[in-house]
């Protein structure tokens, strides 16, 4: 039988070896998701002419964050409205957006 020092221990250890590059994978899947996505209407409109092919992933987790606004849902409305009008072009996603759900 295992005594409840040892599970939490053991819950103790596996939590930190999840989360022991935590920091970095965050920045890695920003770094993925705005390179997905450069080529998007929102996007383009703040970040302009950066390159992100061309930087790495914590140069654009800095533009991001430095560039990007935080927003709220009525900051996409006009966006949303678009695409529900069937605007295909990639305005929030690169990838199609074919089933909106509000």
């Amino acid at each position: 039988m295992i005594n409840k020092g040892e599970d939490e221990e053991g819950m103790t250890q596996w939590f930190e070896e999840v989360t022991r590059d935590a920091e970095e994978v965050q920045t890695s899947i920003l770094g993925k998701i705005i390179r997905q996505n450069s080529g998007t209407e929102y996007l383009r409109k703040w970040l302009g002419q950066v390159q992100v092919d061309e930087v790495d992933d914590h140069a654009l987790e800095s533009y991001f964050t430095s560039l990007l606004p935080l927003s709220t849902h009525a900051d996409y409305e006009t966006y949303i409205q678009r695409i529900a009008d069937g605007d295909s072009s990639p305005i929030l996603t690169q990838q199609p957006i074919t089933t909106l759900s509000l």
